[in-house]
């Protein structure tokens, strides 16, 4: 977000730019997670799994590689739904109402919401894939 925003007000505050800088500072957060999250999405190995799968019925893929993909997988879903405050609203915003409605509206500018659930359907589609592939392995129910 460029600065002149925060100064377009007419008494500027440095509770006003810290309501702006908590929302870019998480949208900053997330944008690392999504570039981890595309790292580990468009590797090339990740990629062949679903064309092995139509292809050949099966996953070419060891247990050691699933599970390492999926403690990847599982670590970057970590950070993003229980660690690093992306979700979290700062204490100072509960306690000043009218400062939660404006970093409420950087959040809503930076769209931190539905960038969080479109990180959180990749993530959970791709650990779909290396269970899919448990399950070729070891059908039991148990798992």
């Amino acid at each position: 977000m460029p600065c002149y925003v925060v100064t377009a007000f007419k008494s500027p505050s440095h509770l006003l730019t810290l309501s702006l800088s908590h929302a870019l500072a998480q949208s900053t957060l997330l944008a690392h997670y999504e570039s981890q999250a595309y790292a580990i999405l468009q590797h090339p190995r990740t990629q062949a799994l679903p064309r092995s799968l139509a292809r050949t019925g099966s996953l070419a893929l060891s247990r050691r590689d699933a599970m390492r993909l999926t403690g990847k997988l599982f670590v970057l879903r970590r950070d993003v739904v229980l660690g690093r405050n992306v979700l979290d609203v700062p204490g100072i915003f509960w306690e000043e109402a009218s400062l939660h409605a404006l970093y409420e509206a950087g959040r809503a500018y930076f769209e931190i919401g539905e960038r969080v659930e479109g990180l959180k359907e990749r993530i959970t589609g791709a650990r779909g894939l290396v269970r899919f592939r448990q399950l070729l392995r070891d059908p039991s129910p148990y798992f």
